[in-house]
């Protein structure tokens, strides 16, 4: 399920395999008024919005780490383009304002790394860094995104600043305890002012100043 942003409907798979229906419906907040968007061809689908709420991207979760294709119905006529159509995506994460996207991009000799692009799958950049899109968070303006890249087994997570409109990464410098657990982050959150990032690690909270 994925809610509306006014959060006044719900948009969700509805499969039952016994009458031969698998679609992507449309309903109220409270699961009344249901209505068919488009049909669906499998059975586990992930959804993410796109272009201001105007899209709504939707993909078939990989059986492998092989990846899939990411498409986007348009809510004003319910009409589907492709936005990637090469089978190298596996999971997505878009920015607040559906502007742009990261997605786990499989590559064959490093695994998987972690690729952007616009809401329309212009501008798609390879950053080449194994990572997880469990381990980014966007910036509440949707003008970049924070990544916690494990470079090393041996080492602390790397944390690098993307600049979505320019593919600039900025390495977000920070020190640790001399007996301090390795800091491998997840639950990445950024404060509303952009300026101060939160994460956790071995079941620690800690925060990072971006300034």
């Amino acid at each position: 399920v994925i809610w509306s942003n006014d959060s006044q409907k719900i948009y969700y798979q509805f499969s039952d395999t016994e009458k031969n229906l698998n679609y992507l419906a449309v309903a109220k907040y409270d699961g009344s008024s249901e209505q068919k968007v488009i049909d669906l061809k499998y059975l586990d689908y992930g959804f993410v919005w796109l272009n201001n709420f105007q899209e709504l991207g939707f993909w078939s979760m990989p059986q492998d780490a092989s990846g899939t294709k990411l498409y986007a119905v348009g809510l004003q006529n319910n009409s589907v383009s492709t936005i990637l159509d090469d089978y190298k995506l596996n999971d997505v994460l878009s920015s607040p304002n559906g502007q742009y996207f990261v997605y786990n991009h499989f590559d064959e000799e490093k695994g998987i790394t972690i690729s952007y692009a616009k809401y329309d799958g212009k501008n798609n950049k390879d950053l080449n860094y194994v990572s997880t899109i469990q381990k980014i968070v966007w910036s509440n303006d949707s003008s970049f995104f924070v990544i916690a890249v494990k470079e090393k087994e041996t080492e602390n997570d790397k944390f690098y600043k993307i600049k979505v409109k320019n593919g600039k990464a900025t390495v977000l410098q920070y020190s640790t305890e001399k007996n301090q657990d390795l800091i491998s982050a997840e639950n990445l959150m950024l404060s509303l002012d952009n300026k101060t990032l939160y994460f956790t690690s071995n079941d620690i909270l800690y925060s990072l100043n971006l300034e």
